[in-house]
């Protein structure tokens, strides 16, 4: 397994809050680096607080992402539910920590590199940035065994993380990882693309409409995931257009919306210059 300051080269690129932190100072310092020491004096780091330093669009992505899991591990059949070796509400609590925590390799990069056009990011820089999901398992691994109940769900979430941007196609990242793709990083990825969609989706006709674009885009993806998954997803579709397009959902937050209203009216402008 490579050791977590091997990811991070010769920059750190963090969000100011981290880079105040012990951890982030313990990564940057490169004597400990070259020595690759163990983190005994970072084991009093607790891992929520490392965690709350990520940025507060994609702890809000983590959630959502989290909130879909926990919905679809519901709808596993029972048979699968047992080969995981965990009673149903154990396997959504399983679920639900593995969205919850998959982007935490994100905090050792500037957040808005995540927001950039790949075309606009040097190879190199993207190349780093697709490492995110091998720190973000082996952040789970080093320093989050005190949030786990047991060793199945330690399991089920380092394997989310590690996994949930590999598609079945053979595309996605990290490149160098071949290994068969579980269902919960299948279902993980699929949520994760969903949310994606539905945040770039136009909200200039409403939350409803925007989570029918989005829905159709993500179960469009044919290479995405396999058939398995699909179907557990247009299972519980009912359920988790609840959680998006209810009155406590994000989306119902009036800056939220007004922002995403702006941003469509803009782009219908456009293109409506552009056609003329």
């Amino acid at each position: 397994m490579a050791h977590i300051a091997d990811y991070t080269g010769q920059t750190f690129r963090g969000s100011e809050k981290f880079k105040k932190s012990r951890f982030a100072f313990w990564l940057s310092n490169s004597k400990i680096q070259k020595r690759g020491m163990k983190m005994t004096a970072l084991q009093k780091v607790q891992f929520e607080s490392i965690h709350d330093c990520l940025h507060k669009d994609i702890l809000r992505h983590e959630t959502r992402v989290a909130e879909t899991l926990r919905i679809l591990a519901g709808f596993l059949p029972s048979d699968i539910c047992f080969g995981y070796g965990l009673s149903d509400e154990a396997l959504q609590t399983a679920f639900y920590k593995g969205g919850l925590y998959h982007d935490v390799g994100k905090i050792l990069f500037d957040h808005r590199l995540f927001r950039t056009k790949s075309g606009n990011v040097s190879i190199t820089i993207r190349t780093r940035l697709h490492q995110h999901p091998n720190i973000s398992a082996d952040l789970l691994n080093e320093f989050a065994s005190g949030i786990f109940d047991n060793e199945a769900e330690r399991r089920i979430c380092v394997d989310i993380a590690r996994h949930h941007r590999k598609r079945i196609d053979g595309k996605g990242y990290p490149v160098e990882i071949n290994a068969t793709i579980s269902l919960s990083a299948q279902l993980c990825n699929l949520a994760d693309t969903f949310d994606d969609n539905i945040m770039n989706s136009p909200m200039l006709l409403g939350i409803n409409h925007a989570f029918e674009t989005a829905y159709k885009e993500t179960m469009s993806d044919f290479g995405l995931v396999a058939q398995d998954a699909m179907d557990c997803f247009s299972a519980a579709k009912k359920e988790i257009k609840k959680k998006y397009c209810s009155k406590k959902s994000v989306f119902r937050n009036k800056r939220m919306l007004d922002m995403h209203r702006r941003i469509s009216e803009s782009q219908f402008r456009l293109s409506h210059n552009t056609e003329a």
